[in-house]
């Protein structure tokens, strides 16, 4: 996590210093450096000698390249236009599911080299065919950041609150995930049982998009699952082991769903207001992600055994259920559009779902453009 963080606070400050960097990074580069760090981590078994400088070089370079995928495939959605941008993002959480239970057929021996040299190539050609019809001239790829300083600042003030809403759900991720793979239950049943609840929220999210165009709303929808995120994370002192992989399942449904709905988010801000995709993109990540080493670093303290320290599942409880309290503090109000980033009256947090039948028609200015367009 430490990586990833480092990853896309890089990625988010090079885009802005350097607009070029947006359209040079180069899906191959990445998948080569994903497929690499996977040798590396490959080689750390087989070379004793050398384990320790292969597995943490594996662990850096993989963690560095798959940033840069993500990104790559963010400046993807946002070159899209709407509805054709939410489509793909959401089927495509979709068929990643499906690939999830696709490596689980295969033994758990193969299930590595599998993913990391099946996978990333193919995810690699499908990458390189899209971004080859990516138009370039867009204005969210052809801004300079620098010249227009107050447009990114106010989306760094509009957005690190819908950031941070999600960054809850990373939080308690990294509270409750060394907790689940500690205890004597099988993880996988956790995963598997997630995974399954994201492929039926995607699944019920394009039929609902068949049927009609709707909003939703990241800020209320905190506020609305706050009580019982709180009580939910109250009860892991209480209740029995069971509890504990319940719980980590379906924070790890909702950690899965807010991260496709941040990713529809940003896709829509930086296409309807001309925003590097990439800054947008990393800056939002760099929050959840650090929030996700929050929330491991408070694990660790509490089972540290370091003096002066409280241990065990209570204090965990507390300091867990403090952190969350001082972010919905943080939160309490609904934030001040200053009008850079209004779509009919909506506000950053407002993720439009526009129906199949209106993504269908385009409208005056899309008409003449390429569909790769926003």
């Amino acid at each position: 996590a430490g990586v990833q963080f480092i990853s896309y606070l890089t990625l988010a400050a090079a885009s802005y210093a350097l607009p070029r960097f947006t359209r040079s990074l180069s899906p191959l580069a990445c998948s080569i450096g994903c497929m690499a760090g996977a040798a590396m981590l490959l080689l750390s078994e087989y070379f004793k000698s050398a384990f320790w400088v292969l597995f943490l070089g594996g662990i850096i370079v993989t963690n560095i390249f798959c940033a840069g995928l993500n990104a790559l495939w963010q400046r993807v959605f946002s070159s899209e236009r709407a509805g054709m941008c939410e489509t793909n993002i959401i089927g495509g959480t979709a068929l990643a599911t499906l690939g999830f239970f696709a490596v689980a057929l295969f033994p758990s021996s193969t299930r590595f080299i599998l993913a990391a040299f099946v996978f990333v190539p193919v995810n690699w050609l499908l990458l390189a065919r899209t971004s080859a019809s990516i138009d370039y001239s867009q204005p969210l790829f052809a801004d300079l950041p620098r010249d227009h300083h107050q447009v990114y600042a106010s989306a760094r003030r509009n957005f690190w609150r819908v950031a941070l809403c999600v960054g809850c759900f990373t939080f308690i991720s990294g509270v409750v995930r060394p907790l689940t793979l500690s205890s004597a239950f099988d993880t996988s049943l956790v995963n598997n049982l997630a995974m399954i609840g994201s492929l039926a929220a995607a699944i019920a999210l394009l039929l609902l998009r068949s049927r009609r165009s709707f909003q939703f709303d990241v800020t209320i929808a905190f506020r609305t699952l706050f009580p019982l995120m709180a009580t939910g994370i109250l009860l892991i002192a209480f209740m029995p082991s069971w509890y504990l992989q319940a719980f980590g399942m379906a924070v790890h449904l909702l950690e899965t769903l807010a991260t496709m709905l941040i990713t529809i988010q940003c896709a829509q801000a930086s296409r309807d207001n001309g925003v590097n995709p990439l800054f947008l993109f990393c800056y939002c990540c760099t929050i959840m992600v650090g929030m996700n080493i929050v929330g491991v670093f408070a694990n660790w303290l509490c089972y540290s055994g370091l003096p002066m320290v409280p241990q065990g599942i209570s204090p965990l409880v507390e300091l867990a259920l403090w952190s969350l309290a001082i972010m919905f503090y943080l939160l309490r109000r609904r934030h001040e559009n200053d009008g850079l980033f209004m779509d009919r009256g909506s506000h950053a947090s407002i993720i439009e779902f526009p129906s199949f039948a209106a993504s269908k028609i385009p409208d005056a200015h899309e008409s003449s453009q390429p569909l790769s367009e926003g």
